[in-house]
Protein backbone atom coordinates (compact mmCIF):
# COMPACT_ATOMS: atom_id res chain seq x y z
CA UNK A 1 0.00 0.00 0.00
CA UNK A 2 1.30 3.40 -0.97
CA UNK A 3 -0.18 5.15 2.09
CA UNK A 4 1.90 3.08 4.49
CA UNK A 5 5.12 3.57 2.52
CA UNK A 6 4.87 7.35 2.39
CA UNK A 7 6.56 9.66 4.89
CA UNK A 8 4.32 11.93 6.93
CA UNK A 9 5.02 15.31 8.50
CA UNK A 10 3.39 16.94 11.51
CA UNK A 11 1.83 20.38 11.27
CA UNK A 12 4.76 21.80 13.24
CA UNK A 13 7.13 20.54 10.52
CA UNK A 14 5.03 21.81 7.61
CA UNK A 15 4.25 25.25 9.08
CA UNK A 16 7.69 26.84 8.58
CA UNK A 17 7.87 25.56 5.00
CA UNK A 18 4.59 27.34 4.18
CA UNK A 19 5.35 30.30 6.46
CA UNK A 20 2.23 29.70 8.50
CA UNK A 21 1.56 28.66 12.10
CA UNK A 22 0.90 25.07 13.09
CA UNK A 23 -2.64 26.11 14.11
CA UNK A 24 -3.29 27.52 10.61
CA UNK A 25 -2.03 24.30 9.03
CA UNK A 26 -4.34 22.28 11.32
CA UNK A 27 -7.33 24.41 10.29
CA UNK A 28 -6.44 23.95 6.62
CA UNK A 29 -6.28 20.18 7.15
CA UNK A 30 -9.65 20.21 8.90
CA UNK A 31 -11.22 22.21 6.02
CA UNK A 32 -9.76 19.82 3.46
CA UNK A 33 -7.45 22.40 1.92
CA UNK A 34 -4.47 20.15 2.67
CA UNK A 35 -4.62 16.39 2.16
CA UNK A 36 -3.93 14.93 5.62
CA UNK A 37 -4.82 12.19 8.07
CA UNK A 38 -5.88 12.89 11.64
CA UNK A 39 -4.52 10.56 14.31
CA UNK A 40 -6.04 11.60 17.62
CA UNK A 41 -5.47 15.35 17.83
CA UNK A 42 -2.47 15.28 15.49
CA UNK A 43 -2.67 15.92 11.76
CA UNK A 44 -0.21 13.98 9.60
CA UNK A 45 0.50 15.39 6.16
CA UNK A 46 2.03 13.20 3.45
CA UNK A 47 5.19 14.62 1.89
CA UNK A 48 3.50 14.34 -1.52
CA UNK A 49 0.71 16.65 -0.30
CA UNK A 50 3.30 19.23 0.72
CA UNK A 51 4.94 18.96 -2.70
CA UNK A 52 1.53 19.46 -4.34
CA UNK A 53 1.03 22.65 -2.33
CA UNK A 54 4.42 24.04 -3.29
CA UNK A 55 4.26 23.05 -6.98
CA UNK A 56 1.93 25.13 -9.15
CA UNK A 57 -0.46 23.23 -11.41
CA UNK A 58 -2.10 25.40 -14.08
CA UNK A 59 -5.11 23.07 -14.34
CA UNK A 60 -6.08 23.49 -10.69
CA UNK A 61 -6.13 26.22 -8.08
CA UNK A 62 -2.74 27.94 -7.86
CA UNK A 63 -0.35 26.52 -5.30
CA UNK A 64 0.02 28.21 -1.92
CA UNK A 65 2.82 30.72 -1.88
CA UNK A 66 4.99 30.72 1.24
CA UNK A 67 5.13 34.52 1.13
CA UNK A 68 2.27 36.96 0.68
CA UNK A 69 2.43 39.41 -2.22
CA UNK A 70 0.47 42.03 -0.31
CA UNK A 71 -0.58 42.36 3.32
CA UNK A 72 -3.85 40.85 4.43
CA UNK A 73 -6.44 43.45 5.45
CA UNK A 74 -8.97 42.39 8.04
CA UNK A 75 -12.35 44.12 8.09
CA UNK A 76 -14.48 44.06 11.21
CA UNK A 77 -18.27 43.72 11.18
CA UNK A 78 -18.69 47.34 12.28
CA UNK A 79 -16.49 48.52 9.40
CA UNK A 80 -18.65 46.53 6.96
CA UNK A 81 -21.83 48.13 8.39
CA UNK A 82 -20.32 51.61 8.06
CA UNK A 83 -19.36 50.89 4.45
CA UNK A 84 -22.90 49.74 3.62
CA UNK A 85 -24.43 52.83 5.28
CA UNK A 86 -22.36 55.24 3.23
Amino acid sequence: MKALEENYLKTTEVAPKLRRTAAEISRMCKRGQIRAVQVGRTWLIPESALEELLTPNPKTVPALKPELDEPVRFVTASQKRRAKAS
